[in-house]
């Protein structure tokens, strides 16, 4: 699983960069309340954004964490497989994050057989 969408990855740098949208699909038209999660980009087509229903989200450019959940809490995701072929990624991504939120939520995802 490659690139950066169902495998943990948030390679940006390779990704097309289309406009701001909401999970409608619509252009975003004004900022969104403070209760809207702030989507990298970088996470079209994560399976986990069809099993967020009742907190709109929206696409966000230029935002280093996958999500941001809140005005102090973000969440970064990762795939065990994508972990075993790039063990140094969730650390290089919590080193650019820095030291700027008081929550930071690392969302796993088991998809891959035990050893």
């Amino acid at each position: 699983m490659e690139g950066g969408s169902e495998n943990g990855g948030s390679e940006c740098a390779h990704q097309e960069k289309g406009p701001d949208t909401l999970s409608t699909g619509e252009p975003k038209k004004a900022p969104l309340s403070v209760s809207t999660i702030q989507v990298n980009p970088c996470q079209r087509g994560n399976p986990i954004l069809k099993e967020i229903r009742n907190v709109p989200w929206e696409f966000v450019e230029g935002i280093v964490p996958d999500y941001i959940l809140g005005s102090h809490c973000v969440a970064l995701f990762l795939s065990l497989r994508y972990f075993n072929l790039h063990p140094d990624y969730i650390h290089d991504r919590l080193k650019a994050l820095g030291s700027g939120t008081k929550l930071r939520v690392l969302l796993v995802l088991i998809d891959q057989k035990d050893p």
